[in-house]
């Protein structure tokens, strides 16, 4: 027991093991913001399809459980657990972000984000790559199953004045056809040069 005791106290002041406490906490914060998006949602707050809202939470709250539960069996100390964990907010980002599309956007970035707390460049590199990937499969994938993404269907590239008549009606109504085209060249492309940014 106090051998125990001494080993946690230890690893709280290792880097590498504060970090990834830091990383657990944040998907802690990031995975309550989503409970409470869905409660807003079944309240009507929200404009979300409700069944895409329960999926997304349901298997982000999975794999957050998961994770944690993992978690809490290794040392944090471990030089790869930050490969690992760098991992699991990419599986749950990856999720909320191809369900919740556009809505969610921001959260593709995390793994980036964590990823500053840790000196390594090799973490940097991983995590950007990972980010790249969530670009790849929340563009695809949310194209056709997440929430639409009017700006993907309709791809407008003008002022919205361009698009209304003199009644105040939408009138850009030709559906992209050309998605294996627009998608990577309008999408995947300037978001990841976007996140080789961060």
């Amino acid at each position: 027991m106090v051998n125990n005791n001494l080993q946690q106290k230890d690893a709280g002041r290792h880097p590498e093991a504060v970090a990834n406490k830091y990383t657990i906490r944040g998907m802690t914060i990031v995975i309550l913001v989503l409970c409470i998006m869905l409660i807003g949602n079944l309240l009507g707050w929200f404009p979300f399809d409700t069944k895409l809202f329960v999926v997304s939470t349901t298997v982000s709250v999975t794999f957050y459980g998961i994770g944690c539960l993992v978690f809490a069996k290794m040392d944090l100390k471990s030089d790869w657990v930050k490969y690992v964990l760098i991992f699991w907010v990419f599986a749950i980002t990856t999720v909320i972000t191809t369900t919740l599309t556009f809505h969610a956007y921001l959260v593709m970035l995390l793994p980036i984000i964590y990823c500053s707390m840790y000196s390594s460049k090799r973490v940097m590199v991983y995590a950007y790559l990972l980010t790249v990937v969530n670009i790849l499969i929340t563009v695809y994938v949310g194209y056709y199953y997440g929430l639409c993404d009017c700006n993907m269907v309709l791809l407008s590239g003008l002022p919205l004045s361009e698009y209304l008549d003199a009644a105040g009606n939408f009138t850009l109504t030709e559906v992209n056809d050309r998605t294996w085209w627009t998608l990577p060249l309008y999408f995947v492309l300037p978001r990841s040069v976007i996140c080789l940014g961060f």
